[in-house]
């Protein structure tokens, strides 16, 4: 973390909340959770220690809705994104790359919504569904 934010010196650093653990209770280990909970708070207390105080989370849910309008499951939601970054002309290897660009997206849509490119089609999926009951 040290060397990126040394590297490319931003202003801002976010990070993707981790689920709650009620949601992989059963799934997961207690390992598990301490890295998910514990890395937001390393990279917070780096990006401090350079200097950038404006560090923020983004909620899954929020960052798919805005990306790609819903919030399916993992499963079903992984390779919406990835193919929404590809029509967006994103090259991404994977779906850890594909999900960096959809939070780097929403957030700059919080940041600056006039420069925000819209990943929706046009008129927007609202249209498109209301225009099938017409």
């Amino acid at each position: 973390m040290n060397g990126l934010l040394v590297a490319h010196a931003p202003s801002l650093v976010v990070w993707e909340a981790p689920m709650p653990t009620s949601f992989s209770r059963g799934r997961t280990t207690s390992d598990t959770t301490t890295i998910l909970h514990g890395l937001p708070a390393v990279i917070g207390a780096v990006a401090y220690l350079k200097g950038i105080f404006d560090i923020r989370k983004a909620e899954t849910r929020a960052v798919r809705n805005h990306f790609i309008g819903c919030n399916p499951k993992r499963a079903k939601a992984k390779p919406m994104v990835i193919r929404q970054c590809r029509a967006m002309g994103w090259d991404v290897v994977d779906d850890n790359a594909a999900d960096a660009c959809a939070l780097w997206h929403y957030m700059c849509a919080l940041i600056e919504p006039k420069l925000a490119i819209a990943p929706t089609p046009l008129f927007g999926r609202g249209m498109i569904n209301r225009r099938a009951t017409l």
